[in-house]
């Protein structure tokens, strides 16, 4: 099993955000997951699960939504990477779920040429 930080809890969250984006890829590392679209070959967006919660990095500017954070500039991703959006309860889903298509469309925006 991967993300050693994750709990039961932030894993049944992160099995339901991969069925609604069944169609983009999914990976996980001993400390994130990420979503890659199908299309692009790009991750848009990279999910660091704790216990209690997950932190959902994501391609959009933090003045997209009003519930959008900045990345900490410390976290290495943060230019790829711009706004995180915490995942706190299962109430939260339905927003993140939204926040994740949207930043997937960015990243269909960045689709080379030819």
């Amino acid at each position: 099993m991967k993300l050693l930080q994750s709990s039961p809890v932030t894993r049944i969250w992160i099995a339901r955000l991969r069925e609604v984006l069944s169609n983009a890829d999914y990976r996980e590392t001993e400390s994130y997951a990420a979503f890659t679209s199908l299309e692009t070959r790009r991750d848009f967006a990279y999910l660091n699960p704790e216990k209690s919660y997950i932190r959902v990095f994501l391609r959009l500017a933090p003045g997209d939504h009003a519930d959008l954070l900045p990345t900490p500039e410390n976290v290495i991703w943060a230019k790829r990477f711009p706004s995180v959006y915490t995942i706190r309860t299962q109430a939260d889903l339905p927003k993140a779920e939204l926040l994740l298509r949207r930043s997937q469309e960015v990243g269909l925006d960045d689709k080379q040429p030819g």
